[in-house]
């Protein structure tokens, strides 16, 4: 099957762009999505999940330029377990360093 993208004015010039550089390797020098199915031996099958495999396509594309949206109360969490996650590293290296330290000659001239 052979989606023409320049001739899909109905797409969103976001969407069909990053279409175009999510599926470069698909899209030929005519500007031509080749999408291809051998799944099945009946030709009304495979071009069944022909149109499947565009529409995911579409949908990736589509969710890849849609903003997220951050939680509040989840930034909140995660930079919670930043902070934990810093001082119990920093609390190591100062363990680490503790020991090496005692490990040093004490001698008084």
């Amino acid at each position: 099957m052979r989606f023409q993208l320049r001739n899909a004015d109905w797409l969103d010039p976001d969407v069909l762009q990053a279409l175009q550089q999510q599926e470069k390797n698909r899209i030929n020098k005519d500007g031509e999505l080749v999408i291809q199915s051998q799944r099945t031996r009946s030709q009304l099958n495979n071009v069944d999940d022909a149109l499947d495999k565009l529409q995911s396509i579409l949908d990736a594309a589509w969710k890849s330029v849609q903003p997220i949206e951050e939680d509040p109360g989840k930034k909140r969490k995660l930079q919670k377990q930043i902070e934990k996650g810093n001082e119990r590293r920093l609390l190591g290296k100062k363990m680490h360093s503790d020991k090496k330290k005692d490990r040093r000659s004490k001698i008084d001239y």
